[in-house]
Parts: structure tokens; sequence; C-alpha cells
């Protein structure tokens, strides 16, 4: 499946979604976010996931503060798996986490189905009732803010969009080689969420571009040098962005001591612990999975393979040689 078809294939789940789901389920959608690798623009080669995040009115901040997603997905999943909407071959490997239902469209493109509240009434480009409701209605324990990271996808998605073209290619080479360190199909600790990668090398580059001398530098080979400091220096890592919030202004979300690497739309979310952990053989990746361990040594031992100079046709076929 080339990247323009899997682009179809999703607007037409998202046309099923927006036609039937209030009809068959009960959940009226207001907005679908087009979250994950081809929602952000970075998807890498013949990897194709997305997260799509179903923002709805009948999705209340309480419930899934008490409660947790669970009534939600099973309606969803009950739709996903309804053969008057999908018909057969359309849908497989079904399953339901904590937090999606996660399966396969049309044999090829991985995708893991999320809610939301509604978090806005005038202003849907700004997250601050989100924030006031994290901040006064939420309790200070990493695990039930963690429940809401998801909530963020919308202005996570616009964070990303507004960055340079040449980050996004950047990004997609990173996420290349942490597929390449980190297989799939062997599991293992320490493995960076693609949110955790994608923080990093914008940071990385913000740094390189910071740093410039009036001579012509290498993007790629700077970038590289940046994100391994990064990496080598996470103990003492403070990154954070401003676009959305002003530290001043939700001490109580934004965890003031360092290690911290703070989602640029979600305060409360310290990627710097969320963004890294373990995973079983052949799990799927998701970056609502858990909580995270923020066990850093095998990120750190493994980021000196990274060279983001390498495309990633190089990065994924590291026997054969190129010319140019």
């Amino acid at each position: 499946m080339s990247h323009s078809d899997a682009e179809r294939a999703i607007g037409q789940l998202v046309s099923t979604l927006q036609q039937d789901l209030q009809r068959y389920t009960g959940i009226s959608v207001t907005e679908v976010v087009k979250a994950g690798s081809m929602g952000h623009g970075t998807t890498v080669p013949g990897n194709f996931d997305i997260d799509l995040v179903l923002y709805s009115s009948n999705v209340e901040g309480d419930n899934v503060r008490d409660y947790g997603y669970g009534s939600y997905l099973k309606k969803l999943e009950e739709f996903i798996t309804d053969r008057r909407v999908f018909g057969w071959g359309t849908i497989s490997n079904v399953s339901t986490t904590r937090y999606a239902v996660q399966f396969k469209y049309q044999n090829n493109v991985d995708v893991d189905l999320l809610v939301s509240p509604v978090w806005w009434d005038y202003s849907p480009n700004r997250p601050d009732k989100f924030f006031l409701y994290l901040r006064d209605k939420v309790p200070n324990d990493a695990e039930t803010r963690h429940r809401f990271s998801v909530n963020a996808s919308k202005w996570q998605v616009a964070f990303m969009k507004s960055r340079p073209s040449k980050v996004k290619e950047l990004i997609t080479r990173a996420k290349a080689w942490r597929n390449r360190l980190w297989p799939k199909s062997e599991g293992g600790r320490g493995r960076p969420s693609s949110f955790l990668i994608s923080l990093l090398v914008l940071r990385a580059y913000e740094k390189k571009e910071n740093q410039r001398s009036g001579y012509a530098s290498n993007d790629e080979r700077r970038t590289t040098e940046q994100l391994k400091s990064i990496v080598r220096n996470h103990r003492s890592m403070d990154i954070y962005w401003e676009e959305y919030y002003q530290e001043r202004d939700y001490p109580t979300l934004l965890q003031l001591r360092t290690p911290r690497l703070v989602d640029p739309a979600n305060p409360a979310n310290n990627v710097y612990l969320s963004g890294i952990g373990s995973y079983s053989k052949n799990q799927r990746s998701h970056d609502y999975a858990d909580c995270g361990d923020g066990d850093w040594s095998e990120f750190e031992r493994k980021v000196e393979q990274f060279d983001l100079e390498k495309s990633v046709q190089e990065i994924q076929e590291p026997q054969r040689r190129y010319y140019y």
C-alpha cells in the first residue's frame, strides 16, 4: 500500500465514523483528530499507523477521571466489529486496551481509536479549559493525570504540523533508527515512544539553529550531535515549550524538578517518564499505553548509533550501498 492509498483509506474510515457512529452507538462526533505518525506527517515508509481521536460531547471528563474509558471503548469495539458497517476483511486484529480500540484497517493500516471529551466552547484552538480541568478536578497523581494524555491530541497535532518540514524528515529518520534498534518482534526495555522521539529531535534541531554560526552547516549532522548530547545528559534535562501555556500559569501541573520533557500541549505530562518503558514481543506501540518507567539506560546506549545523515532507505536496508 502506498502512502496516498493509506491516506485515502483513513479518509474513508473517518467518514464512516462521522456518518454512522452516533446512529449505532449514541456517541456523537464533534471532531476526529488524526494523530500518530500519519497525523503528524512523520510516517516511516511501510509502517502505516494512526491514532484517531474522537472528541465527543457524550464523553464526560468526570466519568473518565473516575472510571476510565471502558464504557466508551466497549461501544467503539462493537461498532468496529459490526458487519452492517464494515464488510468482511475490512477490519482485523481487533483488541481493546485501557485507552484505545486497536485494529488493522484494510490489512495495512494500524489504527488506534480513542475518545476524549470536548474541551472547548468557542475557541477550539486553545486548550485552556482542558488545563483548568486538570488543575482543579483531577487528583495530583501520575496515573490519573496520564489517563487524560490522549485529550491533548488536538493541540499536539497542531503543534507538530507547524514545525518545519525539515524537522519532520529528521523525525522520520530517527523513528526509523528506533524501529531498527528496538525491533517489535524481539521486545525489550527502553524503547522511546514516537512522541518522545519527535520532541527530542525537535529540540535538537532548535538548539542546532540557535548555535549556528555564519557558515553553512550540515543540518543532519548538527542535529544528530545535539540529539546525542541531549540523551547523554538526560538526567539534567529541562525541556518545554510555551506556545499553549506559560510555566508560571500552571505551577501545580508542571513537574518543577528535573529531569523533565514536558508535553507542549499538556503541562501535566512529563514525556521524560511517560515516553519510555518496557514492551513485549510484537506489542503494538502506543504513546498512551502506560505511564512509562523513565529508564533511559538502554536509550542512552543505543542513541550512539543514530545517524540522521542517512536516509530512511539506508537505515532500513543497511546491507545495501547507495550512491548519489
